[in-house]
């Protein structure tokens, strides 16, 4: 396999890149045999495909060349020598005759830094698309700034994925401006093609791919982010351990203020009257926490006690509010006193007490006379 070094950044003196760009990857060529689009594939048919390897801010991918476009392609200045670029005081020298090398953009070429890799579909054959004049020069450098990859506006919606992302908009732009067509991110291909013919260019595909960008990179992808998987393992088990700590914790928070939340007791009648209280006794409702026990007290005054001989408590009863945080209860004194209670000509005052007695709730009420 036969192998150089292509070229990946600067086109005429105009597009020659920043200091920065001399850290920019590579580009790397080689033959690949490949079999006919045809017919049988065996060794007297294999043909040779000329195949990039593209390495660009630490995303890679390889290319075929499939759309016979053998320059206006990514740019690399690595194809200089470091000490011949760092020898040179003007960095427009890097690309002149003088310096001895070939002349900026001749022949539509951008000199040893001109490569045949095309990842973006380009509209070819438009002066104001391609370097070499002013104009181009201008618009080839200004959807990237002064740091280009790129030896040509990109004719399509869409990123590479060679950290061009950010571009899109700008490329847009300039595709829009250029062929007076309004092109943005939903586009297709059948309208880049119609605005590249409009203003008499030929719409070019990108190369195809051979290996995509996730595929080349899914090794070292893999490799960088599994200690920080590992790390988010760990923190999500502590997650969830404490998550675990805060529900029972917030349980045990409710639980405390249910135990703490007072129960309220009323008759069922808004006013206790002799009619009111049923042969079985005295009806009250209870409302409170559930999975409480309440202890309803009902009692009278000891002077009323004494005036129909009755007990000052009259009854206790008790059970628990159920889901929709109510009881209803039944007090009854008895049948001698429930007598002499329906039979008493004055009023006979009721007290309705809850307990546990730490937060009773009180009911009053009066059986009229």
């Amino acid at each position: 396999m036969k192998m150089r070094n292509l070229a990946l950044a600067a086109g005429a003196v105009t597009l020659i890149a920043a200091p920065a760009a001399l850290s920019h990857p590579s580009t790397m060529e080689y033959v690949a045999r490949v079999c006919p689009s045809s017919g049988a594939c065996n060794a007297g048919t294999l043909t040779d495909q000329t195949q990039y390897v593209v390495m660009e801010h630490g995303y890679v991918t390889v290319l075929k060349e499939s759309n016979s476009a053998l320059n206006r392609g990514i740019l690399n200045l690595k194809n200089l020598p470091s000490g011949y670029r760092s020898g040179l005081a003007n960095k427009a020298a890097w690309f002149t005759a003088a310096a001895g090398m070939p002349t900026p953009f001749a022949n539509g070429r951008t000199g040893a830094a001109d490569t045949g890799a095309q990842p973006h579909a380009t509209c070819r054959g438009v002066t104001a698309l391609e370097s070499g004049n002013p104009t181009g020069d201008a618009n080839v450098l200004g959807w990237q700034g002064t740091d280009p990859f790129f030896n040509y506006v990109p004719w399509q919606a869409t990123a590479s994925g060679l950290d061009d992302k950010l571009e899109v908009a700008s490329w847009l732009a300039t595709a829009s401006r250029v062929s007076g067509a309004t092109l943005t991110t939903s586009s297709t291909v059948a309208q880049f093609t119609s605005a590249c013919t409009g203003i008499g260019g030929t719409y070019t595909a990108a190369d195809g791919t051979v290996t995509t960008i996730a595929g080349a990179s899914s090794g070292v992808v893999a490799d960088a982010v599994a200690p920080l998987n590992t790390q988010i393992t760990d923190l999500q088990a502590q997650v969830a351990s404490l998550e675990v700590i805060a529900a029972k914790a917030t349980a045990d928070a409710a639980a405390s203020v249910a135990r703490l939340a007072p129960f309220t007791v009323t008759f069922v009648s808004p006013r206790v009257t002799r009619t009111s209280v049923a042969a079985d006794g005295i009806h009250v409702t209870v409302s409170g926490p559930t999975g409480r026990v309440a202890h309803v007290v009902v009692r009278t005054r000891e002077g009323v006690a004494e005036r129909l001989h009755l007990p000052v408590v009259l009854g206790v009863a008790g059970g628990t509010p159920g889901a929709d945080g109510t009881l209803s209860l039944v007090v009854s004194p008895g049948k001698g006193a429930l007598r002499r209670i329906r039979d008493s000509k004055g009023a006979v005052p009721l007290i309705a007490e809850v307990l546990p007695a730490e937060k009773p709730g009180t009911a009053t009420g009066e059986i009229g006379g």
